[in-house]
């Protein structure tokens, strides 16, 4: 049996590196249009993954806690997230002036990572 906390935790780091990295994949193929591209995407996908660090970092304040105080810490951490997220989407488009078509492709990105960390690793017991 696993401990649900230590696995979640260990869950969102992985999904926070996989964000990341499809961040810098998304900055490295912007690179075919110029290096604002490249920037603009890898933006999109850092506000991503950011967003999802401070949804993680929420939702385990607590640690083990009762149900109630378990589902509450989910609504804070998602809204906290959707406020963060929203707030640098229009910081990164008003007031740094980066592209929104590769801003959005590297959020994307970072969304498909997320996807793709929740994939089990295969591993070998002994």
């Amino acid at each position: 049996m696993q401990n649900s906390v230590a696995t979640g935790k260990n869950t969102a780091r992985r999904t926070v590196f996989a964000q990341c990295l499809a961040a810098g994949i998304a900055a490295l193929l912007g690179l075919i249009d110029g290096l604002e591209s490249a920037r603009s995407a890898l933006a999109g996908g850092l506000i991503v993954a950011s967003g999802t660090a401070i949804f993680a970092w929420r939702l385990f304040v607590h640690g083990v806690a009762p149900a109630r105080t378990q589902l509450n810490s989910v609504y804070a951490a998602e809204l906290l997230k959707w406020v963060w997220m929203v707030g640098m989407l229009y910081a990164a488009i008003a007031h740094w002036g980066l592209g929104a078509p590769a801003l959005i492709l590297g959020m994307l990105a970072a969304h498909a990572g997320f996807y793709f960390a929740l994939i089990k690793p295969f591993v070998i017991r002994r």
